[in-house]
C-alpha cells in the first residue's frame, strides 16, 4: 500500500484530471453571426483536435488558416480556452495519454505514437512536469489504488 501522502497525491491528480476533462468538455455557445472570430477559432480547434496523432500546428499556421495575425489569434484563443494554443493542444494529448494508460496495456512507445509524440521521452517529460511522476508510475498507482480514488473515471 501507499502512504497517506501517495494516496493524497493520487487524489490530487485525479481531481486535476476531472478539472481538465471539464475544461475540454466545456463549449462556449457562440452564434457565428454574433462573433465570427470565435466561431472560426472554435472550428479550427475542433479540426486540430480531431486526431491526437497530428503535430501541434504553430501559432502562425493556425492564424493563417483563420486569416488573422498571430497576436490577434493568440489573444482570441486565450479568451475562449483560457490558455495558449500550444498548451491547450498539449493538454489534449495528455488527456488522451491518460486514457490510454488507464484503459490499455500499451507500451509507452505505442502510446506516444498514438498521441503524436516522436518518442516516449517527450510524453515522459510532460507527465513529470504535470504530475510529478512518470507515466508508468501513474499507471501503477492508479491501478493499485482502490476504485474510490478513481472516481473521475466513472
Amino acid at each position: 500500500r501507499y502512504s497517506e501522502n501517495s494516496t493524497r497525491l493520487i487524489w490530487v491528480v485525479s481531481r486535476w484530471l476531472v478539472l481538465l476533462s471539464q475544461h475540454f468538455e466545456r463549449r462556449l455557445k457562440i452564434e457565428p453571426n454574433v462573433d465570427p472570430t470565435h466561431a472560426m477559432i472554435m472550428s479550427l480547434e475542433t479540426k486540430c483536435s480531431a486526431d491526437p496523432r497530428t503535430t501541434i500546428p504553430s501559432i502562425e499556421e493556425m492564424a493563417k488558416e483563420v486569416n488573422m495575425s498571430p497576436s490577434y489569434f493568440r489573444l482570441n484563443f486565450k479568451k475562449i480556452f483560457f490558455t495558449s494554443p500550444h498548451r491547450h493542444f498539449l493538454l489534449k494529448k495528455l488527456q488522451k495519454s491518460v486514457e490510454l494508460l488507464l484503459e490499455t496495456d500499451l507500451s509507452l512507445a505505442e502510446i506516444a505514437q498514438q498521441v503524436g509524440f516522436q518518442d516516449p521521452s517527450g510524453i515522459s517529460r510532460l507527465f513529470r512536469r504535470e504530475f510529478g511522476m512518470t507515466p508508468f508510475e501513474f499507471r501503477s498507482r492508479m491501478h493499485d489504488e482502490s476504485p474510490k480514488n478513481r472516481f473521475w473515471l466513472d
